[in-house]
């Protein structure tokens, strides 16, 4: 959550990257099974929500931009290994994604339309635009090496909230 004098003004929501992305897989230049060994290394966007209260110009850029600056810290430190990469889909017929690109986001392309579901995968027929921001400069290349660094065991203490009371 985000707040401001002491108010929530935005959720987000993190989880595990999508299984298949094809314009993402293209993007990093993963074979199947590097793709598997560094998807852990990806974090999903799934859910972003400004709260009525705290509409304000750039807020969205804003607070996507500072939690992306600690997201890899508070992943390390509840999962045990960094983020080096973080994708999201958007619904190009209901939503522009606008926020995404002042925070550092590019568009790498469409989904082809398919969810999973159970086992496999069903076509819904509304395909996604396809957003990345690497965490960092050699975040491309960390996903495609041949091997990851040694792990830091090490607990960080955990950051407070996002608090958005610095604001410009």
């Amino acid at each position: 959550m985000a707040t401001c004098n002491g108010q929530w003004v935005a959720l987000l929501a993190w989880g595990a990257a999508a299984l298949k992305c094809g314009p993402r897989d293209a993007w990093i230049g993963w074979t199947p099974a590097l793709k598997f060994r560094r998807l852990h290394l990806i974090a999903n966007h799934v859910r972003f929500l400004i709260l009525p209260d705290g509409d304000s110009p750039n807020l969205a850029s804003q607070i996507l931009a500072r939690n992306l600056q600690r997201l890899s810290a508070d992943w390390e430190h509840y999962y045990g290994h960094p983020i080096l990469l973080v994708e999201t889909f958007v619904d190009a017929t209901r939503l522009r994604g606008t926020c995404y690109r002042p925070a550092g986001w590019q568009v790498l392309g469409t989904t082809r339309g398919f969810g999973k579901h159970d086992p496999g995968y069903v076509a819904h027929g509304q395909p996604k635009r396809v957003l990345v921001c690497p965490l960092g400069p050699q975040a491309r290349e960390g996903l495609t090496a041949a091997f990851l660094p040694p792990a830091d065991f090490t607990r960080k203490e955990i950051l407070p909230r996002l608090d958005l009371n610095c604001l410009p």
